[in-house]
């Protein structure tokens, strides 16, 4: 995709507005970037005043362009490093936000709601991706990500992005998505990745199907499925509340 890491350069200045301005009021937030290349997101970030701001960048050879970048805006608060996202602890910030790699979408996008986080995400994503984590059930995005996105944050689909505000311009469709933290419900993430491997088929067939990871025989398999709630529906259907019942019934043996 594009460069080496998968860099797709953010270079419209209106975008960069209107993306800053999702974020509402930074005075005394502590904001992670993502990604942060060449640092025009980063210097429109420093503008909206945060108590402090981390530009994280891997790429080595961006690090002089992205500081001299902040010199000339005479940014304050704010701290560029080098290093990995994977390997960078996210507590103790605000809001974790950045033009991403799309590579690494999944990986960045549960790091942040997930348990060493306690910030806000907010994202430039693949457009495919981000119908996928704002899906309704029964709709054809609707899935494993979904359910399991959803059930760990409050997600907004913000604006559509044009692939030409890039350098290079992507070859897929962009989209900002907003992530808000909150409390999980009790799913079981293993079974909501089992049963949409059969998301198309009764809660009881893909149920009996998946017999082998289950640990079941497959008359056991067949005797439980029949016996769940929601039976008679199709994995794809169910909502959060529905898969909490199910989980719950599942687990109790």
């Amino acid at each position: 995709m594009g460069q080496p890491l998968g860099q797709h350069f953010l270079g419209d200045s209106e975008v960069i507005r209107e993306f800053v301005d999702l974020l509402g009021d930074l005075k005394g937030k502590k904001v992670l970037e993502i990604g942060a290349g060449t640092g025009m997101l980063t210097t429109a970030l420093c503008r909206k005043k945060p108590k402090w701001l981390t530009a994280l960048e891997k790429d080595e050879s961006l690090i002089p362009k992205l500081q001299e970048r902040l010199a000339d805006a005479k940014a304050k608060n704010v701290q560029v490093v080098n290093a990995d996202v994977l390997d960078y602890h996210f507590g103790g910030f605000d809001w974790i936000v950045g033009n991403i790699p799309f590579y690494l979408s999944s990986d960045i996008l549960f790091k942040t709601i997930g348990a060493e986080s306690n910030g806000s995400g907010a994202f430039f994503l693949q457009k495919e991706f981000a119908d996928r984590l704002v899906a309704t059930p029964g709709s054809a995005q609707w899935g494993r990500l979904s359910v399991n996105a959803q059930n760990h944050a409050d997600i907004q689909l913000a604006m559509d992005v044009s692939r030409y505000s890039f350098t290079p311009p992507p070859e897929v469709d962009v989209a900002v998505v907003i992530l808000r933290r909150k409390p999980p419900k009790a799913i079981d993430e293993r079974l909501v990745e089992l049963l949409f491997s059969h998301k198309n088929q009764k809660v009881k067939k893909a149920f009996e199907h998946s017999w082998v990871q289950l640990g079941l025989s497959k008359k056991e398999a067949k005797e439980k499925g029949a016996s769940l709630p929601f039976a008679q529906r199709r994995v794809r259907e169910l909502d959060l509340d529905e898969w909490v019942k199910l989980s719950a019934a599942v687990g109790n043996g």
